[in-house]
């Protein structure tokens, strides 16, 4: 614990009402304990009989310019009440551990104990928990038609959601990827000081690619290599901590957890990554195999059930690495405008085979990405890094 509060700038801790010290953690409490991990300020507020948090961009990071941010996990805590407010695919996900005492968790893992319950709570929800138990009440929202699917409006509204989420510094996990380049020259595009930070093996497919985007479009860059002995030393921290055993959710976190510590390492407290463009305009190979061997209805129906996913595993994974390391994870293509722009699309601006993100590649030929990069196919980060085979071998699996 205090090498994880030493990766930030500020710790605040409450136990039942009161300021407390890292090291009165460990010793018994009546009702309740909170720790928060930050960079910036207003993100706890002491109201005498209970605690309210406030876990922005704007408040983490202490950047006035995000407050229109739909990101967001707000709690209140008191003696015998916990009551909570989540946004829409936020990047502070939250889950609920059944024990005694019942505790909001941030980490979905916690809960592998057989004697916890683990229950995942969705976007948009709020919710209260006391002594009978949790009431969740979820936030049904009205979602307009939109009319207009031009790569236009799509651009517009990426840029919308950096406006809103990105802070004016910033790192963005690059791969060289439609997905990361979109969003590194749209920031660039938006006078913000931003760093890309590409991860893999030496000589991997990822770092040699971002290599090459970076100079096309003139981005700052820096490539971290990881050599075989920091990847088992990372992974192996990564899993215990974290709870994950799977090959693909370890090298995701170790990629994440990499290039958030680079970013950190700079003075750069919020990470952008394009987690979420897969699944909104289907960018997974596998879309493409359901798409001929099942039809348009079962693609349609895959791409939901990975979006839930992503929400209830794939964000808690990526953003409880990337805290880890002392970064604040923001994944601007979950903005719920993009979001529900993405429902409202047909199947054939996403898949038309043999492409994938089909509007997504528009958008990027819009935003002035040569054509050689917006044309680009590749490999899943884990892969292409050279992360997964490595560990693969490694563990003998």
């Amino acid at each position: 614990m205090e090498e994880l509060a030493g990766r930030w700038p500020r710790t605040d801790i409450v136990i039942d009402g009161k300021r407390a010290s890292i090291e009165e953690l460990s010793q018994p409490f009546q009702c309740y304990a909170v720790l928060v991990l930050h960079a910036g300020a207003d993100v706890v507020a002491m109201h005498g009989d209970h605690v309210e948090l406030n876990l922005s961009p704007s408040a983490i990071l202490d950047d006035s310019s995000l407050k229109n941010s739909p990101f967001f996990l707000k709690a209140k805590i008191s003696a015998g009440v916990i009551s909570a407010e989540t946004d829409n695919y936020s990047t502070i996900p939250i889950s609920i551990v059944f024990d005694d005492p019942i505790a909001v968790a941030s980490w979905h893992r916690l809960a592998e104990s057989p004697n916890q319950m683990f229950r995942p709570i969705g976007p948009s929800t709020e919710l209260t928990i006391d002594r009978g138990g949790l009431t969740e009440v979820r936030e049904i929202r009205s979602k307009d038609n939109i009319y207009n699917h031009s790569p236009e409006l799509l651009l517009r509204l990426i840029e919308s959601s950096i406006e809103k989420n990105v802070s004016n510094r910033c790192a963005v996990l690059f791969s060289g990827g439609i997905d990361s380049t979109l969003l590194l020259k749209l920031i660039m595009d938006s006078r913000r000081a931003v760093l890309a930070v590409s991860v893999g093996l030496r000589g991997s497919h990822d770092l040699a690619l971002s290599e090459r985007v970076a100079r096309v479009i003139g981005a700052d860059r820096v490539s971290v290599e990881v050599s075989q002995d920091r990847l088992l030393k990372e992974a192996a921290r990564i899993r215990d901590t974290l709870g994950i055993s799977s090959l693909m959710d370890t090298s995701l976190a170790v990629l994440f957890f990499t290039g958030a510590l680079e970013a950190a390492n700079n003075g750069i407290r919020q990470l952008i990554a394009g987690q979420g463009a897969d699944e909104l305009f289907g960018g997974y190979r596998k879309y493409l195999r359901i798409y001929q061997e099942s039809g348009t209805s079962d693609v349609e129906k895959a791409m939901r059930h990975d979006l839930a996913n992503l929400w209830r595993s794939g964000i808690v994974r990526d953003y409880s690495a990337t805290a880890l390391a002392g970064c604040l994870l923001t994944l601007p293509y979950l903005d719920p405008e993009i979001v529900g722009f993405a429902a409202s699309l047909p199947l054939s601006l996403k898949i038309r085979p043999p492409q994938r993100k089909i509007i997504l590649r528009e958008a990027c030929r819009v935003a002035g990405i040569p054509e050689e990069v917006a044309a680009c196919e590749k490999k899943a980060a884990q892969y292409g890094s050279g992360i997964e085979k490595l560990l693969k071998k490694l563990y003998k699996i």
